[in-house]
């Protein structure tokens, strides 16, 4: 595991003094690049080697966002590798060891000469850490909300972006209202 300590900084926070999703997303992003220039095959190693990890997709709990001032760990770890992908952990905890922020990502390795994923070799890569236990409640796929009756104004948030709604209650009333739909045409 690799671990960095720092302060939420007033350019990292929202209005409301919380540190900001961008903040946080570059927490993360900076916490794995330390540790791949600390192993020495950071960005600038595989620019030599004419390859590159991508970002495929996050699954992220936030418990609570830090606060101006709060002092953080920001911990890392690789947890496997299949394949062109590579599946790294992170947290964010208070100075008492709570824990933030829990969050799993995807990566996958890829020639940038060709443009293609490619399998990561073993000497390129970070070495696993097995020990993770950490349980992430996240759901891993969500629907793009464009009914926006009942929701924060009904009607008038129509002309709104479409809102994330990770909600399996409301997915499963939805399903059973299409069921119940097409028996009733039938």
């Amino acid at each position: 595991m690799y671990s960095f300590d720092s302060r939420v900084r007033f350019s990292e926070t929202e209005e409301d003094g919380t540190l900001s999703i961008q903040g946080m997303m570059n927490y993360l992003q900076d916490c794995s690049g330390f540790q791949s220039e600390d192993a020495g095959v950071g960005v600038r190693h595989l620019a030599g080697l004419h390859r590159a990890w991508f970002v495929y997709s996050w699954n992220i709990v936030i418990d609570r966002m830090p606060v101006l001032g709060e002092r953080i760990r920001i911990s890392t770890w690789p947890n496997r590798f299949r394949g062109i992908f590579g599946y790294r952990n992170f947290t964010i905890q208070d100075e008492s060891g709570e824990y933030l922020v829990r969050a799993e990502s995807v990566w996958f390795y890829v020639d940038t000469d060709t443009g293609a994923p490619i399998k990561a070799p073993e000497e390129e890569t970070v070495k696993p850490d097995l020990r993770s236990g950490l349980k992430y409640a996240a759901a891993r796929r969500v629907d793009i909300v464009t009914d926006f009756e009942g929701i924060e104004g009904g009607e008038d948030d129509a002309e709104k972006e479409p809102v994330i709604d990770a909600r399996p209650e409301k997915k499963a009333k939805k399903k059973q209202e299409k069921q119940t739909e097409k028996q009733t045409e039938e």
